[in-house]
């Protein structure tokens, strides 16, 4: 996205040849590979807990926070995979 306002502001008569079809759907593959790459681990280390208590959660959003306090599993490498994930995922988008 950056790059294409980039085009739009700095070279604004060359925009369309600069971004053509082909140059956004590269660039379109290339964003859902890279979600793809930071949304499965951790989904596929979900998978591997084991939950003891009730599996009723009194949450209603997207988020993990909630089916990690009901689990019995240790969940100290999920939580660390995650936060680095995190992090690297704010350092790529500067």
């Amino acid at each position: 996205m950056s790059y294409d306002r980039y085009v739009a502001i700095c070279k604004p008569l060359h925009y369309t040849t600069i971004m053509n079809s082909r140059v956004c759907i590269k660039f379109l593959i290339g964003c859902y590979l890279i979600a793809l790459i930071i949304v499965i681990p951790p989904f596929g280390m979900g998978f591997e807990l084991e939950f003891c208590n009730s599996n009723v959660i009194d949450h209603f959003g997207c988020d993990a926070a909630p089916i990690l306090k009901i689990t019995c599993s240790d969940t100290e490498l999920l939580e660390q995979f995650v936060l680095i994930l995190a992090v690297l995922t704010l350092l790529l988008t500067l």
